[in-house]
C-alpha cells in the first residue's frame, strides 16, 4: 500500500468510527451502504461491507453490475438501480452509510436528489461524507488547485496529463458552503437536524462527515 493508499485508508478507517459511535449498530439495525462497488480497486473501497460487525444487515446499493461483489462479499444484499429515486419505502434503514459518493452523482440537481433520498429512506440516522473542495489537493487525481478552475480548463489540464478519467461528468467537488445548502434545501421537505464535522489534514479540512439525526 502506497503513502496515498495508506492515508485514504486511515481517513476511511477515522470515518467508519465516527459512523459506528453516531449509529451505534447492532444485530437488529438495518443499514443501507449507498454507492458500493462491484469491484475492490484499493484497500479503502467497500470499506463499510469490509469491517462491519453484521454485514447480513447491510443492502448495498450501486449503479452498476455487482456480480464480482456478490462472490465476495456474501452475506451483503445487493440491489442495482438507476441513479435518481432510491427503490426502497420511507423510513426502510435504520442507518444510512455513504462514502464518497455524493460529488460523483452529477451537478447540484442530483446532488440534492441523493441527498433528498438518503434522508427519506433513512428510519433514524444518516451518515455520509465528501472530500472538501477548498483542500488545495484534489484527492482522485493527487493533482494540486485544477479543481479549483473554471470546469472547462480544469477538463484540458486533466486531459493533458494523462488523467482524462476526471475530466468530464466524473466529479462535481463541494465547498462547505455548498453542503450546507444541500442541507437547508432538503429541511424544506424533510424533518431532520444535522451535524457537520471538518476531517482535518495537516491543519486543514480535507473533508467532511455529515451526521444527520431523524
Amino acid at each position: 500500500m502506497n503513502v496515498v493508499n495508506r492515508l485514504m485508508y486511515k481517513s476511511r478507517e477515522m470515518k467508519h468510527k465516527q459512523f459506528i459511535s453516531f449509529c451505534k449498530p447492532n444485530k437488529s439495525k438495518t443499514v443501507l451502504d449507498v454507492g458500493v462497488q462491484n469491484e475492490d480497486h484499493k484497500d479503502s473501497d467497500n470499506f463499510l461491507v469490509k469491517n462491519y460487525q453484521f454485514p447480513e444487515k447491510i443492502t448495498g446499493l450501486g449503479v452498476e453490475e455487482l456480480s464480482d461483489f456478490n462472490k465476495k462479499y456474501p452475506k451483503v444484499k445487493t440491489i442495482t438501480y438507476d441513479g435518481t429515486l432510491f427503490p426502497f419505502s420511507d423510513n426502510e434503514f435504520d442507518s444510512i452509510w455513504s462514502n464518497a459518493v455524493i460529488e460523483h452523482v452529477g451537478a447540484i440537481e442530483r446532488q440534492q436528489l441523493f441527498l433528498n433520498e438518503m434522508i427519506r429512506v433513512a428510519k433514524n440516522k444518516v451518515f455520509f461524507t465528501t472530500p472538501n473542495r477548498g483542500f488545495p489537493v484534489e484527492i482522485h487525481t493527487r493533482a494540486p488547485i485544477v479543481h479549483w478552475l473554471p470546469r472547462a480548463i480544469a477538463n484540458k489540464f486533466y486531459t493533458l496529463i494523462g488523467k482524462q478519467w476526471a475530466a468530464g461528468d466524473y466529479m462535481f467537488l463541494l465547498y462547505k458552503r455548498d453542503v450546507i445548502k444541500l442541507l437547508e434545501n432538503a429541511k424544506k421537505e424533510l424533518h431532520f437536524e444535522y451535524k457537520l464535522i471538518e476531517n482535518k489534514f495537516l491543519g486543514l479540512t480535507a473533508t467532511f462527515s455529515i451526521l444527520i439525526t431523524k
